[in-house]
């Protein structure tokens, strides 16, 4: 049984359902604040919901979140307007839940998770065809760990039918006393598959170089997936688990859609919103990390004075600073980049800050930076086209904004890079790098390599 500091949720269920009136029913969504859990063993001892369930931790280690069951799923299709469309979908429903007390924390209550495509359409013939333009979801159980606080949160709906000590009981079920399983060895990696030769990836990148040359693009962002196969199928806990001990400073998420499961470690934020103050980063520009501290330095100096990396950083600069300019006040960006070191890689970082206006969402926001320079190019729409007719592979949700909303509003999305759709016993990997117009096709093909390096390390091997 789970100690608590504040009113347990069988309580509030007891006061609820005393309060309803005949033929009334209500979605209730209510918050307890238990012992110390992990979030993580949470998703692992929950087993019997795989295929709905979602994880989420902030790139500081501070907050994490896991979701599980389905109690509101909602989907957006092809479409341009999927962004508002969820946004609206998403407040209709908070509209109608009732929320017993006020909420503790943020990131605990109703919170929706979930993510968009890259492009406003996904091809059905792909991998990616359980994965819709837009998909969020409000989960039945959530495990909220905020700093040293620990929320469970419990939607559901209650009418003068309900069984109250049925959904009472499942409240009691979902939470016992417990440690740590013993998590399942990875299985054996049997091949990985390429099906892009460096011939072909050569052709691409000079054809966008040329397009550069002649003023067609200023910058395009190309990527390349691999296929890394293996005998058996892939425990997603296991994956979870390397990339939060080897990832740090990342975003660590994974979003369940029945045996397909999206997952990654994204060193990146796309935007953060709390209180209506507004957090975003701009990270385009790459070198390895070095072998001991001194050549790591010298490294940085190196990506600190390149010119090919300082032009790519600077487009996102840019395009981030127009495009919140409008919809934010006190905008704060510094003028020089600094190094944000990972295990195997170093980038270009530049933090920006600004408070929200009251007219502007979290939703509009997501929707004006997606996506960057660093994930599309400069212009926007030139970019886009030469992307969707030259990469020879469906992006699907990869380098795409996936994260949360609660119900005040606030929320953090992350863009989806390093990371891998996992289908039963075979993995696809997604990298990308920015072409200008010096890039050169092996050192770009090498860079993706090193990108790559993130999830082969989760998955227990390299190239």
């Amino acid at each position: 049984m789970i100690e608590t500091k504040l009113s347990t949720i069988s309580q509030q269920i007891d006061s609820i359902y005393n309060q309803l009136k005949e033929n009334e029913s209500i979605n209730v969504s209510l918050v307890q604040e238990v012992q110390h859990q992990d979030p993580l063993v949470f998703y692992q001892v929950n087993h019997l919901y795989k295929g709905y369930r979602w994880y989420w931790k902030n790139a500081e280690g501070s907050f994490k979140m896991t979701g599980i069951g389905h109690f509101k799923t909602i989907h957006a299709s092809s479409t341009d307007e999927r962004f508002q469309a969820v946004e609206q979908e998403i407040n209709r429903f908070k509209s109608s839940i009732v929320q017993h007390e006020k909420q503790p924390s943020t990131g605990v209550g109703p919170v929706f998770f979930g993510g968009f495509s890259f492009f406003s359409s996904i091809a059905k013939s792909s991998s990616w065809e359980k994965f819709y333009p837009a998909s969020f979801v409000l989960p039945e159980f959530l495990l909220t760990l905020d700093g040293d606080d620990c929320y469970l949160t419990f939607n559901a709906n209650m009418n003068k039918e309900t069984d109250i000590n049925k959904l009472k009981q499942k409240v009691e079920d979902i939470l016992p006393s417990q440690s740590k399983q013993t998590l399942s060895p990875m299985p054996k990696r049997n091949r990985i598959v390429d099906e892009l030769t460096y011939k072909q990836w050569e052709g691409i990148v000079n054809h966008a170089v040329r397009n550069i040359q002649d003023g067609m693009l200023d910058k395009v962002v190309l990527a390349r997936k691999i296929d890394v196969e293996f005998n058996h199928e892939l425990p997603i806990e296991v994956i979870l688990d390397a990339l939060e001990k080897k990832q740090a400073n990342s975003y660590v998420f994974s979003f369940e859609i029945g045996d397909d499961v999206f997952v990654g470690a994204s060193p990146e934020r796309l935007v953060q919103v709390n209180n209506r103050s507004l957090y975003s980063a701009c990270l385009a520009g790459s070198i390895r990390r070095g072998s001991d501290s001194v050549e790591d330095d010298l490294l940085a100096s190196e990506l600190l004075h390149d010119e090919k990396n300082l032009q790519e950083h600077a487009y996102v600069v840019d395009t981030i600073r127009s495009s919140i300019e409008a919809s934010c006040e006190k905008v704060h960006i510094p003028k020089e980049p600094v190094i944000r070191a990972l295990q195997s890689i170093q980038h270009l970082y530049t933090p920006v800050y600004a408070e929200l206006n009251e007219r502007t969402t979290l939703f509009q926001i997501v929707e004006q930076l997606h996506p960057t320079p660093a994930l599309g190019g400069e212009p926007k729409g030139s970019a886009m086209k030469f992307i969707k007719s030259q990469e020879p592979m469906e992006r699907g949700w990869y380098a795409a904004p996936v994260g949360w909303i609660d119900s005040n509003g606030d929320g953090e999305f992350a863009v989806a890079i390093r990371s891998a759709l996992i289908q039963h016993d075979t993995a696809t990997l997604f990298a990308g790098c920015g072409i200008v117009e010096d890039s050169d096709p092996q050192s770009e093909y090498e860079e993706t390599d090193l990108k790559l390096k993130t999830m082969l390390s989760a998955l227990g091997g390299n190239l």
